[in-house]
């Protein structure tokens, strides 16, 4: 996952493939995202951006790769 060409739109498309629930705001471009397997994970969240399928900032895509490394278990068997 290159977060420098990184579309909102393909990043929430990796939310939901893992299993994610993403929820668009009623106001603006800001997504929250939940998954009810990972114990003490209470969401996340990101900025969509001011236009159409902008860009990620890293600083998202980097906080979803620190939720995927303290919760490896639940998404890699290998890892258990």
């Amino acid at each position: 996952m290159g977060c420098q060409n990184l579309r909102c739109h393909d990043f929430k498309g990796h939310l939901e493939s893992l299993g994610f629930i993403v929820s668009k705001s009623k106001k603006g471009n800001h997504y929250s995202y939940s998954h009810a397997s990972l114990a003490g994970f209470f969401g996340g969240g990101f900025n969509g951006g001011h236009g159409k399928n902008e860009p990620i900032k890293p600083c998202y895509v980097r906080d979803f790769v620190t939720i995927l490394k303290l919760h490896e278990a639940a998404f890699n068997p290998r890892a258990k």
